[in-house]
């Protein structure tokens, strides 16, 4: 019930109120992931993206290229993501992506989800920090 563009002017008003402090990143998941990859792809003012599971990416925003750095997290076993759907955003190649699937589910990064996976959410974690550290971060 939430409008979309209403997700992305939200998250814009935050990185408007934070890029004159330094590089600005975001991180979103499920539906945030999705407004995530949207804002980095019409966004001037974000540095990097890192994107978990979100389901507009590989479906509505595939042909959408990231102004910015920006990274997807997908779980192979999510059953609301179909995995060709990922597959042919990976093939689409966008210079400013790096897209990741994970041996897990939905949710996988949540310790408090039944589908959490530990490995999967460290590797997650730890290319998203190295990500922003790259950037600036």
């Amino acid at each position: 019930l939430h409008p979309f563009t209403q997700s992305l002017d939200d998250a814009q008003t935050c990185v408007d109120a934070l890029k004159d402090k330094g590089p600005v990143f975001i991180t979103g998941y499920c539906y945030g992931g999705s407004v995530a990859w949207a804002l980095a792809g019409i966004s001037d003012d974000l540095t990097a993206a890192s994107c978990y599971y979100g389901s507009l990416v590989p479906t509505v925003y595939a042909d959408q290229v990231p102004k910015c750095a920006t990274i997807a997290h997908f779980g192979r076993y999510d059953a609301g993501i179909p995995m060709e759907g990922v597959e042919a955003l990976i093939e689409k190649a966008h210079p400013t992506a790096q897209i990741f699937v994970y041996d897990a589910n939905h949710g996988f990064n949540s310790d408090r989800r039944k589908d959490y996976h530990e490995p999967s959410a460290d590797l997650a974690r730890e290319r998203a920090l190295a990500l922003f550290h790259a950037c600036g971060g």
